[in-house]
């Protein structure tokens, strides 16, 4: 395979591991666009609305549900890639609310889903963030209704874009947690259904019949990136139902990273805003912020001990023709992850 020195952080990961004997050409998993605040960056970050909006579009579901599952219609990576390909999208994106820095993920994710319904000539957007409540109490509230044009169908759609880690060689929803360990794929999936059920509630029928709207049918999207332990990429074990074409990528102990005597400064923190999309910047304008494999060890180190969070997303950015090309991310996880963390 050749010396440590000529290969990047995740094919050098593999020749150094235990696990010998493999081929680089076996290295097929998809290490995609995820991201986390960034304190040491204090410049805007630039972000590119619609290929945040192709990404949030055209990836595949995390889970491979079957079509009428509780009632409710999860899509298929193929009915996705039919939706973008049916899109009338201008050349940029404009997005109907202000992106903050600091926004939430899902918020992110669930606003580019409610401007590409905008822009879609098929689709009409009828209300989006309904808050049902009753005698003062909130029942649920609901992501968006949307209509199609064509067969008048009414659809209330659910959508989550969630991050979960393998804490376990196990196919268990239970077993596949969030940085914070109380976020749960399982969790996730029944916090979806009951979402989706919001509108054969009573109270749901009657804002329904207040609107003068018809019966609304449950569409669920969720997606989102796996994590598998660094050691076990290669014979990854997946939650069940879970999709062929989902992101995938690896996560790693902090004390994992002194291993891998990395002084090429390619290492970067991603910042919030990038979690989805890593942006066309030119090397020049991120190489103040590139760190060495040490440098990255001991700021991740400070990091975890300054915030709450117990996990931290890393990317590989290499220059290409004067580019940032990003080529390999990962999650970096406290040494004691998953066991819940002492208040």
């Amino acid at each position: 395979m050749g010396t440590c020195a000529n290969l990047n952080f995740t094919q050098r990961l593999v020749a150094v591991h235990p696990i010998v004997s493999l081929e680089l050409k076996d290295l097929c998993v998809t290490f995609d666009s995820l991201a986390i605040p960034l304190e040491p960056m204090s410049q805007k970050y630039p972000v590119d609305h619609k290929s945040a909006m192709r990404w949030a579009i055209c990836s595949a579901p995390l889970l491979e549900i079957k079509p009428n599952h509780s009632g409710a219609f999860w899509p298929t990576y193929s009915w996705f890639m039919d939706l973008w390909e049916s899109a009338d999208l201008p050349s940029v994106v404009h997005l109907d609310e202000e992106v903050a820095e600091n926004m939430p993920i899902g918020r992110y994710f669930e606003l580019l889903v409610r401007n590409f319904f905008e822009y879609h000539p098929d689709w009409r957007v009828v209300a989006n963030q309904v808050v049902l409540s009753a005698d003062g109490q909130t029942s649920g509230e609901c992501d968006l209704l949307i209509e199609d044009c064509h067969t008048r169908t009414l659809y209330h759609l659910e959508v989550a874009c969630k991050y979960f880690l393998g804490s376990a060689q196990s196919s268990d929803w239970s077993n596949w947690k969030g940085r914070n360990t109380a976020d749960t794929l399982a969790n996730k999936m029944k916090k979806l259904e009951t979402q989706s059920n919001l509108f054969t509630t009573a109270i749901g029928q009657l804002w329904l019949r207040e609107n003068e709207l018809p019966q609304v049918r449950k569409m669920v999207w969720l997606k989102g990136y796996l994590f598998v332990p660094m050691a076990t990429m290669l014979k990854p074990k997946f939650p069940r139902w879970h999709c062929d074409r989902a992101r995938v990528g690896w996560y790693l102990p902090l004390t994992a990273l002194q291993h891998w005597p990395e002084q090429t400064k390619q290492w970067l923190i991603l910042p919030k805003v990038w979690w989805i999309v890593f942006p066309n910047l030119s090397h020049a304008q991120i190489e103040d912020h590139l760190m060495n494999m040490s440098e990255l060890s001991e700021q991740l180190r400070q990091m975890m001990m300054q915030h709450k969070q117990r996990g931290w997303l890393i990317a590989q950015v290499d220059c290409e023709d004067g580019q940032a090309v990003e080529r390999t991310r990962g999650m970096v996880v406290d040494d004691r992850w998953p066991e819940r963390r002492e208040s």
